[in-house]
């Protein structure tokens, strides 16, 4: 579980690289490389759009959402092959959000988006689903978690 955990990060952290990108490609146009144009709800669709996404492990990304004020990574987890949700310890889900935290501050594109969260008001959620018990299992971040653990890796 844990593996696929810092895999479904690497997969988020890449997916939301075309900031960076558009970013670059905006100052080679004359613009500016430090802010991106797009919107939380902009990036959202389009991470959305790739989606479902089968990330090994039994596990599949189902959706990339907005709810209220959170960005939300729904993550079907089939149990038959993973274990009940439900039957993983506090500590465990623990290390998990640790796992993805590392993950997450691994490159400059998500740490545009945690900026723009952090604008736009919103949190980071990863919402684990089991596939046979429905058990739901959130890891939130606030963006400013986020920013701080990236900036402080790339010291």
């Amino acid at each position: 579980m844990k593996k696929t955990i810092l895999f479904i990060a690497a997969i988020v952290c890449l997916a939301l690289t075309s900031c960076n990108n558009a970013n670059k490609q905006s100052a080679e146009n004359g613009g500016d490389e430090q802010s991106c144009d797009m919107t939380v709800e902009a990036f959202v669709n389009e991470m959305n759009n790739d989606c479902p996404e089968q990330m090994g492990d039994g596990t599949t990304m189902t959706s990339v959402k907005t709810i209220d004020k959170s960005v939300v990574y729904e993550v079907l987890v089939d149990e038959s092959i993973n274990g009940a949700l439900g039957d993983l310890t506090q500590e465990m889900w623990n290390e998990c959000r640790e796992s993805i935290l590392v993950g997450l501050t691994d490159g400059e594109g998500y740490l545009e988006f945690a900026n723009l969260c952090k604008k736009e008001g919103y949190t980071i959620v990863f919402r684990w689903v089991g596939n046979s018990t429905g058990y739901t299992q959130d890891i939130t971040y606030n963006a400013d978690e986020i920013i701080s653990r990236i900036k402080q890796a790339n010291q």
